[in-house]
């Protein structure tokens, strides 16, 4: 039986594909069985063979010859004939990604698994695999398999535990074994995330798989389905890395990346962990020229990546405490740093973020921001605005290594008078939460009395103490309880998976907070609150007055175990008055404590900060610089250290207000400058025509207007409105050029365009739309008038909707001793001010 199959664009360039052979079966099968074949006849039939005799009868086999050139497919027409659950395709030659893409286009299977044209599995193989599905995981993982040499005298049996779904899990199981071969997936998983194998000569089973690991809700593990891995003859594990090759695995990982970014974004830092991994490994085997192409390639990623771009104001780099290795996805703050990279990319900034043992700075970042926590990061360099974000263990943070900063955001208002009143640049910004990672999500799998989370590094912290002594029905995680809590009941885990935190908070009845004693008495609020919050969940803390003050009577807190007491057993019973609360909770946290206001108010801390060395941290001459300055390479000029002397505070603070109204004066000349307006008008007829003008502004009469005998007037101004008075003297013919200003940038002349938006003529709009114009190209209007006849002409302009470069590079030529003056918020409102003047 010969049918056509019509492919869609995206599968095989909407070409058709012959189905040599369709299976003939009734049944829904409980497997559907890919093969992709090319050129193995030696291997081939001990393949088909075991394979059609699986002990799970209820399967269908789709097999996809790839042009072989040997007798493989001969050999597939062979098996096809006698066994009525084969399909067989047989495209031109297409790569093998192609090869089962196609198959999947057919598969009718409940699950969907995958065997190699040179391998074999043992007769129970999917039975096994089936048997331990009961309909529910999307994919099943059997994690034992031999390894079988060419002279199949030597076998390797690999095994790997079962273990849990959690993400240090599931990269495991992806560095193990990114191969389809090894997986059964549930065909409706595969088909609600249009999953797909790449069309590379290499790798083609990562794009399905890799994605497909991340985003699967339930991932289980068989030890004991044996599948035979024929190793050593094939050739895409000896042959060296090609050029294409290696432009091929960085297209492969970028749609990896944007597969898993479609459905969960917290996934993305593994696929860019394991790519980096794969880059290093293969640049490390590679040839010269392979290793060049890798050079050029990983620079262009990285700037993707971490959405780098050549606008230096704009970039920053975040520096996390968190270990540069896979144990981040563990540490609180890789989270963090993660959530503020977002606000910033939100309010318009570049992101990159440095972990904790990558020493080298990022030559094109301008802005350096240190997450100050557990581990200490330095600042890069000196010539840049470091800034010091401090949100926890403020006992091991010494003046000395603050001063190295030119501006310190701390997570206490407390701590921040401190380091003013040492004469420290701080700000005090609360910590924060992340809304697209911490919301309410009902399941009752996560359901929990009272909740604790936080572990217990220096003893046992009172709220455990207290609940576990008064035999409270607390769940515990986090690690090292086990050596103060002797009724292990309590404790149910050493850690959360993050992408699960926000369910455990949601579906708690309370949940506990606890603050460190150094944390308290420098007055630092967890960010745990506001996570908690965020998710509409009730929580009870320790006391703090300051979370009193940003909370008020929504949070209950505790001052001794009486209280504790008191106050759990009280809402454990009131479930309504749990939910009021929670719900007031959740709107404070929402208008105050979000990544994206945090973000804004840095960006508006950064964008107005004088960058000033201080004689008390660096004992260099003083500089007064403000920061835009490095934007524009050609700016980069220290003022001279004469101009200031030595700066108390107050000074200081005098020099920080005189640069304020430095930059409104810049910004105000700079919107002068972009509305540059001329009119020249004259009333032309016999010898001795005039006009009497009167109008605010420059007003000249040019020789060359009156070769005739009547003079004409140029009349100029920089301003939005604009009222100028004629009185006509003698008959004739009034013209008026309504046009911009002649400028000249080396002596061309440079096209200045303004926006003309009404023109009224005694009341009258003579324009019936607003018209653009510039020197050479004006608006030009005539009319009759007669002697004595007077009239009142109201112009409207409106600034020119100048693209950011255009107007960047009219500011560099005509205002750059304004530009160098005004920083990047007030560039963005500039940049907003012409665009909205074309609405």
């Amino acid at each position: 039986m010969q049918t056509d199959l019509k492919l869609n664009e995206c599968i095989y360039d909407n070409t058709d594909v012959k189905i040599l052979v369709k299976n003939n079966i009734s049944y829904t099968p409980k497997v559907s069985i890919i093969i992709p074949v090319y050129n193995v006849e030696t291997y081939l039939n001990k393949c088909m063979d075991s394979v059609i005799n699986q002990t799970l009868k209820e399967i269908e086999i789709i097999c996809v010859d790839d042009g072989s050139t040997d007798s493989s497919l001969k050999i597939l027409k062979k098996y096809a004939k006698s066994d009525n659950r084969i399909t067989l395709i047989a495209p031109k030659h297409i790569g093998t990604g192609r090869c089962r893409n196609i198959a999947l286009r057919l598969v009718k299977g409940e699950y969907v698994g995958f065997v190699d044209p040179d391998d074999w599995i043992e007769d129970e193989y999917f039975e096994k695999l089936y048997s331990f599905t009961d309909g529910e995981p999307d994919i099943v993982f059997q994690t034992a398999r031999r390894e079988i040499y060419p002279d199949e005298n030597r076998e390797v049996v690999i095994d790997t535990p079962k273990s849990n779904n959690d993400i240090i899990f599931r990269f495991n199981i992806i560095n193990y074994s990114g191969h389809l071969w090894s997986k059964l997936f549930k065909r409706s998983f595969i088909e609600l995330h249009n999953f797909k194998n790449s069309f590379t000569k290499r790798a083609q089973d990562l794009l399905l798989t890799f994605p497909a690991i991340l985003l699967a809700k339930e991932i289980r593990c068989i030890n004991h389905a044996k599948y035979f891995y024929r190793k050593g003859h094939k050739s895409a594990c000896t042959v060296e890395y090609t050029p294409r090759d290696a432009e091929e695995l960085i297209s492969l990982y970028s749609q990896i990346e944007n597969k898993v970014s479609e459905f969960n974004e917290n996934m993305l830092a593994l696929v860019k962990y394991k790519k980096n991994q794969t880059l290093k490994k293969t640049y490390s085997t590679s040839s010269e020229t392979v290793k060049n192409i890798l050079r050029k390639n990983v620079k262009s990623l990285y700037e993707i990546d971490f959405d780098i771009s050549s606008n230096e104001e704009r970039l920053v780099t975040i520096k996390n405490p968190a270990p540069n290795s896979i144990d981040m996805l563990w540490w609180g703050d890789y989270w963090l740093g993660l959530d503020l990279a977002q606000g910033l990319k939100e309010k318009g900034m570049f992101v990159k973020i440095d972990y904790f043992d990558l020493d080298k700075p990022i030559s094109n970042s301008y802005i350096n921001i240190v997450i100050r926590g557990m581990n200490r990061n330095l600042p890069v360099d000196s010539h840049k605005l470091n800034i010091m974000y401090l949100i926890s263990h403020p006992d091991d943070v010494s003046l000395k290594e603050v001063e190295q900063y030119n501006i310190v955001i701390v997570a206490s208002k407390k701590k921040c008078k401190y380091f003013r009143d040492q004469g420290i640049k701080a700000y005090y910004l609360p910590q924060f939460t992340n809304p697209k990672r911490f919301y309410n999500e009902k399941d009752s799998a996560f359901k929990t009395h009272i909740l604790f989370v936080g572990n217990a590094y220096n003893g046992i912290r009172p709220a455990v103490e207290y609940a576990t002594k008064n035999h409270l029905p607390i769940s515990i995680f986090g690690k090292y309880w086990s050596k103060y809590i002797s009724d292990k009941k309590y404790i149910k885990g050493e850690y959360i998976d993050n992408n699960d935190l926000h369910k455990y908070y949601s579906n708690a009845e309370i949940v506990l907070n606890d603050t460190n004693d150094n944390m308290k008495r420098e007055g630092f609020v967890s960010n745990r609150i506001h996570d908690v919050t965020a998710c509409k969940a009730f929580v009870i803390s320790d006391y703090l007055p300051e979370i009193e003050e940003m909370y008020g009577d929504a949070i209950p807190m505790y001052r001794n175990e009486k209280e504790f007491c008191q106050i759990v057993e009280y809402y454990l019973n009131h479930p309504e008055e749990r939910r009021q609360k929670a719900e007031q909770a959740y709107k404070i946290t929402l208008k105050y404590y979000t990544n994206i206001i945090f973000s804004k108010n840095l960006k508006k801390i950064i964008s107005e900060y004088v960058l000033l060395k201080r004689p008390l941290s660096i004992l260099s001459d003083y500089i007064l610089l403000p920061y835009n300055l490095y934007r524009f390479k050609n700016l980069k000029k220290l003022i001279s250290p004469k101009i200031i002397e030595q700066l108390t505070q107050a000074s200081y603070e005098k020099e920080e207000e005189r640069a304020r109204k430095e930059k409104q004066d810049a910004l105000n000349k700079i919107r002068r400058l972009l509305i540059p307006v001329r009119i020249d008008v004259k009333n032309q007829g016999e010898q001795g025509n005039n006009l009497v003008v009167t109008a605010e502004g420059k007003i000249s009469t040019p020789d060359y207007f009156a070769k005739d005998g009547s003079p004409g007037y140029v009349i100029e101004y920089n301003k939005l409105v604009n009222k100028i008075k004629l009185k006509v003297i003698r008959n004739g013919e009034l013209i008026i050029n309504f046009k911009s200003q002649d400028k000249r940038y080396q002596g061309e002349k440079y096209p200045f365009w303004i926006d003309y938006k009404s023109i009224k003529i005694n009341g009258t709009d003579i324009l019936q739309s607003p018209v653009s114009v510039w020197h050479d190209k004006p608006y030009r209007y005539r009319m009759s008038v007669i002697n004595t006849q007077e009239l009142t002409i109201e112009i409207e302009n409106n600034y020119y909707a100048y693209s950011a470069e255009l107007l960047l590079d009219i500011l560099e030529k005509f205002g750059k001793e304004e530009l160098q003056k005004i920083d990047l918020l007030q560039f963005q409102y500039i940049c907003e001010m012409c665009k909205k003047s074309k609405q």
